[in-house]
């Protein structure tokens, strides 16, 4: 947990093992994936830049039914 100003950060990584295990478990196979370091156009301090490029924000993932 980070303070930031008056407002509390909170931030929770899970290694990307567990979501594609959890979809395989339902019968799903990852077909693409895609970190995404923030939403564009956002002002940031350049720390923050940095720290985006190194750990991504969002995480996006296809998957389909397998056979």
């Amino acid at each position: 947990m980070q303070e930031h100003g008056e407002g509390v950060t909170r931030s929770y990584h899970r290694p990307l093992e567990d979501y594609v295990t959890a979809l395989a478990e339902t019968g799903l196979g990852v077909t693409a994936i895609r970190e995404v370091a923030d939403l564009p156009g956002a002002e940031e301090r350049r720390a923050d830049r940095r720290a985006a490029r190194e750990f991504p924000l969002f995480l996006g993932l296809r998957a389909v039914k397998l056979s």
